[in-house]
């Protein structure tokens, strides 16, 4: 008999500051039995499975350590690493929504929250992306394709469950910073009605809404958090 995932990983709660614990174990997002060994145990810790916010998802990094990674432009684009993105971003949300899903429906309670971004519903301003004395870059085609995606899928979610107590949203975030460059940062908040990226810790209010009952009459939306920018 094979020793589930999380046996095998032995994770331990762990305790945080306001008394609660949480619990963590790696998951292939691209794997069925891992997805379905990840919503087991979720469930076998609570007797329930009640809130999936799923932001798995390839994600390219503008920085040095990453800079060889995605100076490719549309027509040379490898297509190994567009079919590991739709794999990852796609086929993953996909998988682990499917298997949270039945043990939503055996407590009569779910919601869903699916990671999308601004750029599911325009498309990059790839010159925010060029720096000077540095190679040159793109944002990939398979972000904006793979984001709008996942819009795609939070609508049928939402239909398909229509009458039952499931909900499917999206939260759709500008960017956020994450140790970008000063030139990328500056380009990028030149953009913005704010004037700069958003901090870590920005987006806790709207994804708390969207999983809290303070959003129950919201299904098949979008919760659109990007400092204005596709106000302009």
């Amino acid at each position: 008999m094979q020793i589930p995932i999380f046996k095998q990983l032995k994770l331990l709660p762990k305790t945080l500051k306001n008394g609660l614990s949480a619990n963590a174990f790696k998951v292939d997002v691209t794997n069925p039995s891992s997805n379905q060994e990840m919503a087991a145990y979720a469930y076998s810790l609570f007797n329930r499975l009640d809130i999936l916010i799923i932001c798995a998802t390839l994600d390219p990094k503008f920085d040095n350590e990453h800079a060889d990674q995605f100076i490719h432009g549309f027509v040379d684009f490898p297509l190994e690493l567009w079919q590991r993105a739709l794999e990852i971003n796609i086929t993953g949300t996909y998988l682990s929504t499917q298997s949270c899903i039945p043990y939503m429906l055996k407590n009569q309670y779910g919601v869903l929250v699916l990671i999308s971004s601004i750029y599911g519903l325009v498309g990059p301003d790839q010159r925010i992306y060029q720096q000077k004395d540095s190679i040159t870059q793109s944002k990939p085609p398979f972000y904006p394709v793979t984001k709008s995606a996942i819009l795609g899928l939070v609508k049928y979610l939402a239909a398909f469950y229509a009458g039952q107590p499931i909900r499917a949203n999206a939260l759709s975030p500008g960017g956020v910073y994450n140790g970008q460059s000063e030139e990328f940062i500056r380009q990028y908040s030149s953009r913005s009605i704010i004037g700069r990226l958003a901090k870590e810790d920005e987006m806790n209010g709207a994804l708390l809404f969207l999983a809290s009952p303070a959003s129950d009459y919201m299904t098949g939306a979008n919760l659109v958090v990007d400092v204005g920018w596709m106000t302009w």
